[in-house]
Formats: C-alpha cells, sequence, structure tokens
C-alpha cells in the first residue's frame, strides 16, 4: 500500500490540525473542496470537521487511546 495516496492529518495536544498531507489537499482540490485548503484548515480544532456527535465520541476515544500510550489509530 502506498501511504502517498492516504489522506493523513496531524492533530496538536488541542486537537487543532497542525498538518496535512499531500493527498488531502488532492481530494479537497478533486471534490470543489475550496474551504479544505491546507491555508484554511490548519490551526481549526478536528471537531469542526466532523458531521455528528457519535463521530466525534469516538474520535475522542481514539485520541485518548493514543494519548494514553496505547498505541496509533
Amino acid at each position: 500500500m502506498d501511504s502517498r495516496s492516504h489522506v493523513v492529518y496531524r492533530i496538536d495536544g488541542d486537537d487543532r490540525l497542525a498538518g496535512v498531507n499531500a493527498a488531502w489537499t488532492e481530494f479537497a482540490e478533486a471534490n470543489g473542496g475550496d474551504a479544505l485548503r491546507p491555508a484554511r484548515v490548519i490551526g481549526r480544532v478536528l471537531w469542526d470537521f466532523l458531521a455528528d456527535s457519535t463521530t466525534v465520541h469516538l474520535y475522542r476515544v481514539m485520541c485518548a487511546r493514543v494519548r494514553d500510550g496505547l498505541g496509533p489509530v
């Protein structure tokens, strides 16, 4: 599997997007996602991009797992 083809993002300790890879940008451009270009998302909290409370809960659990040293997700 080529990791360059997967959308990857990093968040900081405050759950803000700290970086995105080229695949993120390519996906945004291919889907008319001008609002998702790196300059518009870096620094915003991850939760701004999740649609419902169940998804937010799952992501919060995953982030806590990583921060507790229980491995990547």
